[in-house]
Protein backbone atom coordinates (compact mmCIF):
# COMPACT_ATOMS: atom_id res chain seq x y z
CA UNK A 1 0.00 0.00 0.00
CA UNK A 2 1.51 3.32 -0.99
CA UNK A 3 1.61 6.48 1.12
CA UNK A 4 -1.26 8.19 -0.76
CA UNK A 5 -3.54 5.19 -0.20
CA UNK A 6 -2.69 5.09 3.50
CA UNK A 7 -3.59 8.76 3.95
CA UNK A 8 -7.11 8.10 2.70
CA UNK A 9 -7.69 5.45 5.35
CA UNK A 10 -8.75 5.95 8.97
CA UNK A 11 -9.31 3.76 11.99
CA UNK A 12 -13.02 3.08 12.13
CA UNK A 13 -13.33 2.07 15.79
CA UNK A 14 -11.73 4.03 18.57
CA UNK A 15 -13.11 3.76 22.10
CA UNK A 16 -13.22 6.88 24.18
CA UNK A 17 -10.96 7.22 27.18
CA UNK A 18 -14.03 6.78 29.38
CA UNK A 19 -15.01 3.63 27.53
CA UNK A 20 -11.63 1.99 27.91
CA UNK A 21 -10.86 3.58 31.27
CA UNK A 22 -7.30 4.40 30.34
CA UNK A 23 -5.37 7.35 29.08
CA UNK A 24 -3.36 6.06 26.17
CA UNK A 25 -0.58 7.90 24.39
CA UNK A 26 -1.23 7.71 20.64
CA UNK A 27 1.47 10.22 19.76
CA UNK A 28 3.69 7.48 18.31
CA UNK A 29 1.12 6.80 15.58
CA UNK A 30 0.46 9.07 12.63
CA UNK A 31 -3.26 8.59 12.05
CA UNK A 32 -2.82 9.65 8.43
CA UNK A 33 -0.54 6.66 7.96
CA UNK A 34 -2.82 3.99 9.45
CA UNK A 35 -4.86 1.66 7.24
CA UNK A 36 -8.66 1.53 7.58
CA UNK A 37 -9.18 -0.99 10.32
CA UNK A 38 -12.44 -2.42 11.54
CA UNK A 39 -12.61 -4.56 14.64
CA UNK A 40 -15.31 -7.23 14.33
CA UNK A 41 -16.44 -10.39 16.10
CA UNK A 42 -14.82 -13.58 14.83
CA UNK A 43 -18.32 -15.07 15.14
CA UNK A 44 -19.28 -12.96 12.11
CA UNK A 45 -16.24 -14.13 10.10
CA UNK A 46 -15.83 -17.89 10.73
CA UNK A 47 -14.00 -18.24 7.41
CA UNK A 48 -10.95 -16.74 9.18
CA UNK A 49 -10.70 -19.59 11.71
CA UNK A 50 -8.09 -21.64 9.78
CA UNK A 51 -5.86 -18.61 9.13
CA UNK A 52 -6.02 -17.46 12.76
CA UNK A 53 -5.24 -20.96 14.01
CA UNK A 54 -2.20 -21.15 11.70
CA UNK A 55 -0.96 -17.69 12.74
CA UNK A 56 -1.38 -18.32 16.45
CA UNK A 57 0.14 -21.77 16.30
CA UNK A 58 3.13 -20.36 14.44
CA UNK A 59 3.54 -17.61 17.03
CA UNK A 60 2.89 -19.53 20.26
CA UNK A 61 2.93 -23.24 19.40
CA UNK A 62 6.31 -23.65 21.15
CA UNK A 63 4.69 -22.68 24.47
CA UNK A 64 2.26 -25.62 24.22
CA UNK A 65 4.31 -28.67 23.21
CA UNK A 66 2.10 -31.23 21.51
CA UNK A 67 -0.50 -28.62 20.53
CA UNK A 68 -1.82 -28.73 16.99
CA UNK A 69 -3.34 -26.25 14.58
CA UNK A 70 -6.56 -28.27 14.78
CA UNK A 71 -6.65 -28.00 18.59
CA UNK A 72 -6.05 -24.27 18.39
CA UNK A 73 -8.80 -23.95 15.80
CA UNK A 74 -11.18 -25.78 18.17
CA UNK A 75 -10.29 -23.34 20.97
CA UNK A 76 -10.90 -20.38 18.65
CA UNK A 77 -14.20 -21.86 17.53
CA UNK A 78 -15.24 -22.15 21.18
CA UNK A 79 -14.36 -18.45 21.61
CA UNK A 80 -16.82 -17.16 19.02
CA UNK A 81 -19.16 -15.39 21.42
CA UNK A 82 -20.45 -11.84 21.15
CA UNK A 83 -21.89 -10.87 24.52
CA UNK A 84 -20.24 -13.46 26.72
CA UNK A 85 -16.85 -14.86 27.61
CA UNK A 86 -15.12 -16.32 25.62
CA UNK A 87 -15.10 -14.06 22.58
CA UNK A 88 -12.61 -13.22 19.86
CA UNK A 89 -12.26 -10.03 17.88
CA UNK A 90 -10.62 -9.77 14.47
CA UNK A 91 -8.98 -6.76 12.87
CA UNK A 92 -9.81 -6.29 9.20
CA UNK A 93 -8.10 -3.98 6.72
CA UNK A 94 -10.49 -3.49 3.82
CA UNK A 95 -11.97 -6.93 4.51
CA UNK A 96 -8.59 -8.65 4.86
CA UNK A 97 -7.77 -10.39 8.15
CA UNK A 98 -4.82 -8.64 9.81
CA UNK A 99 -5.08 -9.52 13.52
CA UNK A 100 -7.01 -10.85 16.49
CA UNK A 101 -7.50 -10.69 20.24
CA UNK A 102 -9.59 -12.74 22.65
CA UNK A 103 -11.30 -12.48 26.01
CA UNK A 104 -11.18 -15.90 27.67
CA UNK A 105 -11.82 -17.35 31.13
CA UNK A 106 -8.37 -18.90 31.68
CA UNK A 107 -5.06 -18.62 29.87
CA UNK A 108 -2.76 -20.30 32.41
CA UNK A 109 -3.64 -23.71 33.77
CA UNK A 110 -1.44 -22.93 36.78
CA UNK A 111 -3.35 -19.74 37.69
CA UNK A 112 -7.03 -20.70 37.37
CA UNK A 113 -7.92 -18.36 40.23
CA UNK A 114 -7.23 -15.42 37.88
CA UNK A 115 -10.02 -14.68 35.43
CA UNK A 116 -10.78 -13.45 32.76
CA UNK A 117 -7.81 -13.00 30.43
CA UNK A 118 -6.89 -10.97 27.40
CA UNK A 119 -5.24 -13.50 25.09
CA UNK A 120 -4.23 -14.16 21.52
CA UNK A 121 -3.27 -10.60 20.60
CA UNK A 122 -1.73 -11.07 17.17
CA UNK A 123 -1.12 -8.76 14.22
CA UNK A 124 0.15 -10.01 10.87
CA UNK A 125 3.82 -8.99 10.48
CA UNK A 126 3.25 -6.60 7.56
CA UNK A 127 0.64 -4.67 9.62
CA UNK A 128 2.63 -4.30 12.84
CA UNK A 129 3.67 -0.94 14.32
CA UNK A 130 0.56 0.77 12.97
CA UNK A 131 -1.52 0.81 16.16
CA UNK A 132 -3.63 -2.23 15.27
CA UNK A 133 -2.49 -4.28 18.27
CA UNK A 134 -3.40 -1.39 20.58
CA UNK A 135 -6.84 -1.17 18.97
CA UNK A 136 -7.39 -4.89 19.48
CA UNK A 137 -6.38 -4.65 23.14
CA UNK A 138 -8.59 -1.62 23.73
CA UNK A 139 -11.54 -3.36 22.12
CA UNK A 140 -11.20 -6.33 24.47
CA UNK A 141 -10.90 -3.90 27.39
CA UNK A 142 -14.12 -2.21 26.26
CA UNK A 143 -15.87 -5.56 25.76
CA UNK A 144 -14.81 -6.64 29.26
CA UNK A 145 -16.27 -3.41 30.64
CA UNK A 146 -19.58 -4.10 28.91
CA UNK A 147 -19.59 -7.55 30.52
CA UNK A 148 -19.10 -6.01 34.00
CA UNK A 149 -15.60 -7.40 34.40
CA UNK A 150 -13.71 -5.58 37.15
CA UNK A 151 -10.20 -6.86 36.45
CA UNK A 152 -8.46 -8.39 33.43
CA UNK A 153 -5.27 -10.45 33.25
CA UNK A 154 -2.77 -11.29 30.55
CA UNK A 155 0.61 -12.89 30.28
CA UNK A 156 3.34 -11.99 27.87
CA UNK A 157 6.81 -13.22 27.07
CA UNK A 158 8.18 -10.01 25.59
CA UNK A 159 5.54 -7.25 25.34
CA UNK A 160 5.43 -5.82 28.87
CA UNK A 161 6.22 -2.27 27.70
CA UNK A 162 3.51 -2.36 25.04
CA UNK A 163 0.83 -3.35 27.58
CA UNK A 164 2.17 -0.89 30.16
CA UNK A 165 1.66 1.89 27.63
CA UNK A 166 -2.01 0.88 27.44
CA UNK A 167 -2.54 1.15 31.20
CA UNK A 168 -1.76 -2.43 32.27
CA UNK A 169 0.17 -3.03 35.51
CA UNK A 170 2.73 -5.65 36.48
CA UNK A 171 1.33 -8.40 38.69
CA UNK A 172 4.40 -10.64 38.68
CA UNK A 173 7.32 -12.10 36.75
CA UNK A 174 7.27 -15.89 36.81
CA UNK A 175 7.93 -19.02 34.77
CA UNK A 176 5.26 -20.81 32.77
CA UNK A 177 5.84 -23.80 30.50
CA UNK A 178 9.60 -23.27 30.59
CA UNK A 179 9.26 -19.59 29.58
CA UNK A 180 9.97 -16.45 31.59
CA UNK A 181 6.71 -14.51 31.47
CA UNK A 182 5.12 -11.39 32.87
CA UNK A 183 1.59 -11.51 34.27
CA UNK A 184 -0.16 -8.16 34.01
CA UNK A 185 -3.48 -6.82 35.21
CA UNK A 186 -5.88 -4.08 34.24
CA UNK A 187 -8.45 -2.63 36.63
CA UNK A 188 -11.66 -1.50 34.96
CA UNK A 189 -13.39 1.37 36.73
CA UNK A 190 -17.12 1.58 37.38
CA UNK A 191 -17.42 4.20 34.61
CA UNK A 192 -15.99 1.80 32.02
CA UNK A 193 -18.39 -1.00 32.93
Amino acid sequence: MNRAEKRQLLISWRPSVKEMSAIVNDSCYDLDELPMITIEYLADYPEFLPTLAEWQHGEWGHIRPGDTVEARMARLQAAMGRDCIPLTMVALAEGKLVGSSSLIRHDMDTRVELTPWLAGVFVAPEYRRQGIGAQLVRRIMAQAGKLNVSVLYLYTVHSELFYSSLGWSLLEHTAYRKQRITIMTYQLTHESR
